[in-house]
């Protein structure tokens, strides 16, 4: 394995497997990221310590997607004080705090077909026309019940049981116990951090009105992970 330095945000690093290198690192990733300068080359086992990452977790995501991607350290201002969702379930946020849990990345708004046959949901590269899709944020957000309705408003009670929820997102992740990931804005207290991971739609979708209706199946993606 290969960690790569970013010469562009200090403390930002990206793990890739020796022999695919940084070939399956997405190209706007890459532009955001700089430079890569090598830093080490490791043998990585699940059961490693790191400094700031969960080795499991990194090779996870090198399987998955090609690349880890370790973010800098989050600003005092994102931690201790702040880290609600360490120290409160979900049914116990406030409105804001749930809010902020969402972390831009607008996957919930593609929209999803479902099989028939076996009752199997699959993510599309079509999102929903009222989606900003350099933003990722809905242009319509306090009407989207209204305009949308399919756009489904979940709760604290429901983000466990919404089993297509992506694996990423953080009501999900938080729901099931789990820790937020380097990338989410409320640890690297920027909002751009979820685009620069690759993790939000930016740049891989179009607007489902753009597709005639019988054409949906064709756009049936397999990067969003449930």
């Amino acid at each position: 394995m290969r960690v790569y330095r970013s010469t562009r945000k200090q403390e930002m690093y990206l793990y890739v497997d020796a022999g695919d290198d940084l070939k399956r690192v997405p190209e706007a990733l890459m532009a955001r990221f700089g430079r890569p300068v090598e830093a080490l080359s490791l043998l990585l086992t699940a059961d490693r310590t790191l400094a700031r990452a969960d080795a499991a977790r990194v090779l996870a995501d090198i399987d998955a997607q090609g690349y880890y991607l370790q973010m800098p350290p989050a600003p005092e201002a994102w931690g201790g004080r702040m880290s609600f969702w360490r120290d409160k379930p979900l049914t116990a946020l406030s409105d804001a705090e749930w809010e902020s849990l969402c972390d831009g990345c607008a996957r919930c708004c593609l929209i999803k077909l479902e099989d028939e046959d076996t009752g199997e949901l699959h993510y599309t590269s079509l999102a929903c026309d009222l989606l900003d899709l350099d933003s990722c944020r809905c242009t319509r957000y306090p009407e989207r019940h209204r305009l949308v309705p399919d756009c489904i408003e979940f709760d604290a009670d429901l983000a466990a049981t919404l089993h297509w929820l992506p694996d990423t997102c953080a009501y999900r992740l938080v729901a099931e116990g789990e820790d937020l990931p380097d990338w989410h804005p409320l640890i690297s207290g920027r909002r751009d951090s979820v685009h620069e991971a690759g993790i939000s739609v930016r740049g891989r979708v179009v607007h489902q009105s753009l597709v005639h209706e019988d054409e949906q199946v064709e756009h049936v993606i397999r990067w969003v992970d449930v």
